[in-house]
């Protein structure tokens, strides 16, 4: 496997890890990012769980987010949206929902796409 591979493996095995532990909500500043969690997260009580469709407006606005703030084109975010349902962007999405990194967000989408 290359070096890409090999990054993408881990990038998978992260957000698989990060993904099964707690879904606690950092405490600000804790993981030292510049955005936070969306604002529809709210993990303080299981009956809250997000509907389907506040799922994936909630990922439209991260990807949105993400084109806003200079992080990944139009065209990515287009794409990154078409694919929201797969299970890798539902992984990434739910660790961005932890740590609020748009980056790691963005750089798994990247990679999914690019391994279909």
């Amino acid at each position: 496997m290359d070096g890409d591979g090999n990054d993408y493996c881990d990038t998978l095995e992260r957000v698989a890890r990060r993904a099964a532990k707690s879904r606690a909500l950092p405490q600000q500043g804790e993981y030292g990012g510049d955005w936070g969690p969306p604002p529809a997260y709210d993990d303080d009580d299981d009956d809250d769980e997000l509907t389907e469709e506040e799922n994936a407006a909630a990922f439209r606005n991260a990807t949105s987010m993400c084109v806003d703030r200079g992080i990944c084109l139009e065209s990515e975010r287009l794409e990154f949206n078409k694919r929201q349902g797969t299970v890798i962007a539902r992984a990434a999405f739910e660790v961005y929902a932890i740590d609020g990194d748009l980056n790691e967000f963005v750089d798994t989408l990247r990679r999914s796409v690019a391994t279909i």
